[in-house]
């Protein structure tokens, strides 16, 4: 039987330079990385970085990246309860599933945050199904379209949604006209998206996403690709490794 389901939670890894990759099929790979720099921002927790993948019912693949502070609860939350609601969430498109999907995740998370818990998450989920992507994106992780050797950015904020992340303000209260950021891609064959929190960024990585496409280059298995990835982003020398990384990586067939 294959495996339908990746799920690594921030909790799982605990030590400077722990990393973990697992996949779904020859398509679809995810990873978190701790860091072995020095970290640029205080943190409570050693990786506070969330990853998941899920083979849906009805053919698709729902990938998601969850980078939370001042603790992983909030992110651990967005990625175990993902699958569930999107399978259960009404809506005319995929991307109405993922609003209605991220608006009852954001509720399970309320419901579940207790004591000192302050925790706050970015959430970046994406639903591919053949060729064609829809997204929703709450803070700054990424998502990168890899095309040849071209690597394009398709989540810059655009500032019109009023939340910077999840957590620490309860969607419900938000108007059901306002909802993240997010869209629907048309894709071609070959072509890769990867998820990945602000561990790539300039400054606390080795490499930069501009080097995502020769990396991924090649025949190798794609959670190959994934690991070279953490490794190489991973170089304290070199000023990298200065946050915790979560990959998520889907070819489209």
């Amino acid at each position: 039987m294959s495996k339908r389901d990746v799920v690594f939670l921030a909790s799982a890894l605990r030590e400077k330079g722990d990393r973990i990759t697992d996949c779904l099929g020859p398509h679809a790979a995810c990873g978190l990385s701790v860091g072995l720099g020095q970290s640029r921002n205080p943190k409570e927790w050693p990786n506070e970085d969330s990853v998941a993948l899920h083979a849906l019912p009805d053919g698709g693949t729902l990938g998601i990246v969850a980078d939370a502070h001042w603790g992983g609860g909030a992110g651990e939350s967005v990625v175990r309860h993902a699958r569930d609601a999107f399978v259960l969430s009404p809506g005319a498109s995929p991307l109405d599933k993922l609003r209605a999907t991220l608006r009852a995740v954001d509720a399970r998370l309320q419901q579940e945050r207790f004591g000192m818990d302050r925790s706050e998450t970015t959430a970046l989920l994406v639903y591919l199904k053949g060729r064609q992507a829809s997204y929703l994106s709450v803070g700054d992780s990424l998502l990168l379209q890899l095309s040849g050797d071209r690597c394009h950015m398709r989540n810059p904020p655009s500032g019109r949604f009023p939340l910077p992340f999840m957590g620490t303000h309860p969607m419900a209260k938000l108007p059901a006209r306002v909802h993240p950021d997010g869209g629907t891609l048309e894709l071609r064959a070959g072509e890769l998206l990867v998820l990945a929190t602000d561990g790539l960024e300039e400054g606390t990585a080795t490499i930069d996403p501009s080097q995502l496409p020769s990396l991924f280059r090649g025949s190798a298995p794609i959670e190959e690709h994934v690991q070279l990835l953490l490794e190489r982003a991973d170089d304290p020398e070199r000023g990298g490794g200065r946050d915790n990384l979560g990959v998520v990586a889907l070819r489209v067939e």
